[in-house]
């Protein structure tokens, strides 16, 4: 049985690989960029006046290709465009922020690439008796 936020973590994952973008739905261990991964943010749920409802919270990290010349730099910033136009007809999920493209340390593979976190957010309803 899928529960409501694995499910909202795979409608975001999907949303990002229809733009072109390797995407994970976690943090993978030695993953080579470029690609994008969603991982929870925190807080990770924020309850809503309403029981059962809740703000799911989410970071969409870009890893752009290997390198930090400008060339690395220019093709960050189209997947993070690509990742925001993911989310642009959602009305259930939608952009909070973007972080700068900045040099990232890979320290898993010792690499420097640009990456930006990318903040979203969904309304879900958690029914009682799920999970």
């Amino acid at each position: 049985m899928v529960n409501t936020l694995s499910e909202v973590r795979a409608q975001v994952k999907e949303l990002l690989e229809a733009t072109g973008l390797r995407t994970y739905d976690y943090a993978k261990e030695k993953a080579v960029p470029p690609y994008a991964v969603v991982v929870p943010n925190d807080p990770y749920l924020v309850p809503s006046e309403t029981f059962g409802q809740y703000t799911i919270r989410f970071v969409v990290f870009v890893a752009g290709p290997r390198g930090t010349s400008n060339q690395q730099a220019e093709d960050t910033e189209e997947m993070v465009v690509k990742a925001i136009n993911a989310f642009k007809d959602q009305t259930d999920v939608y952009v909070v922020q973007v972080s700068s493209p900045l040099p990232r340390e890979l320290t898993q593979l010792n690499l420097t690439v640009f990456g930006s976190e990318i903040e979203i957010e969904a309304e879900i309803i958690i029914n009682e008796g799920e999970g």
